[in-house]
């Protein structure tokens, strides 16, 4: 099962107002579908679900039509849901053709540099809503024939790119989220499941891809993907990864990958992995961000089976969360900051 991940890509909001340091977590999955969290440690039942059923399979946190702050989260039914607090949600008002399960969703910027969403699954497999209310299918789907995980972030030259994975053709892109191909290389992954873009240890921009075969991929330009130095113990498949930092700040990888192997695996330039000291009591992770605690300090949120959901503030140690907000098993989660908007 896969996460729809926040695409972590840091610098200052533009615009008025400054950056708060805190936010708010969502976590999407089974039982209650939808919680919430101020600290990414104590979570509750959203108000309600939008029309979700059944289960939350992807969240994300973009922008509206008019440049204020939504979250959109994908699920059963093929539905997708809208909320501007991460409380109180409601259906989107179209869903693109996605018409069975709704899997990944992110937030980027189409082809002339204006807000875009894009959510992949069953169905149309890609859709695409300048206001995350109304979603039109893209033009096309590069050979997808299941959309898992979609994420926003940049080629070789520093322009905007989409990158999708799936089933059929495993990694896919796009610079303006409509018109999709496939990409040149796969770098071994057979099936892709999540996929994020950050940094490589020298600073420079990288992608990693996770999924079935080779496990974890990694690209430069989105375009080239070369299998991984070594997979830090995900051996039965790659759910989900993330970009964001350690305890001292520095540069951090995470993948998220099924029992059988590493819960969870560490890297601080995409290539070289170690299994993290602790998984925080996850059988499995299914989804992963990068985000703030009510303090503003760095945090890791992994949500899975076992405990549900896990927080680690370094991203090696994970121990469980306080509360779960009646999620019965995690399918992904997310981080709402100026921070997190491309």
């Amino acid at each position: 099962m896969i996460s729809s991940l926040a695409n972590f890509n840091p610098k200052k909001a533009g615009g008025g107002g400054g950056v708060s340091v805190s936010g708010q977590w969502v976590a999407v999955g089974n039982g209650s579908i939808i919680a919430k969290s101020t600290d990414g440690n104590l979570y509750s039942t959203a108000g309600n679900v939008g029309g979700l059923t059944s289960i939350g399979l992807g969240v994300a946190y973009g922008k509206d039509g008019a440049g204020q702050g939504l979250w959109v989260a994908v699920g059963g039914g093929g539905l997708i849901a809208k909320s501007s607090d991460g409380n109180l949600w409601s259906p989107a008002g179209s869903k693109g053709g996605i018409i069975t399960n709704g899997w990944g969703v992110a937030y980027g910027k189409d082809g002339i540099g204006q807000g875009l969403w894009i959510a992949v699954g069953g169905g149309s497999y890609i859709a695409k809503s300048s206001d995350g209310n109304n979603w039109t299918p893209a033009g096309s789907k590069g050979g997808i024939t299941y959309g898992y995980m979609v994420a926003y972030g940049k080629d070789g030259a520093g322009q905007g790119l989409w990158i999708a994975v799936g089933a059929g053709v495993p990694i896919i892109k796009s610079t303006d989220g409509n018109l999709w191909s496939p990409t040149g290389s796969n770098g071994g992954i057979t099936g892709g499941r999540s996929v994020a873009y950050g940094k490589d240890g020298a600073g420079a921009g990288l992608w990693v891809a996770v999924g079935d075969g080779s496990n974890i991929a990694k690209s430069s330009d989105g375009n080239t993907w070369t299998p991984a130095g070594n997979v830090g113990g995900i051996t039965t498949g790659g759910l989900s990864v993330a970009y964001g930092k350690d305890g001292l700040g520095g540069n951090l990888w995470i993948v998220a990958g099924e029992s059988g192997g590493s819960v969870i695996a560490k890297s601080t330039d995409g290539n070289i992995w170690s299994p993290t000291g602790t998984n925080g009591g996850l059988s499995s992770a299914r989804g992963v961000a990068y985000g703030k605690d009510a303090s503003g300090v760095g945090l890791w949120v992994a949500v899975g089976e076992g405990n549900m959901i896990a927080k680690s503030t370094d991203g090696n140690t994970w121990t469980p969360a306080g509360s779960i907000g009646g999620i019965t098993m995690g399918r992904s989660v997310a981080f709402n900051s100026e921070l997190f908007i491309p």
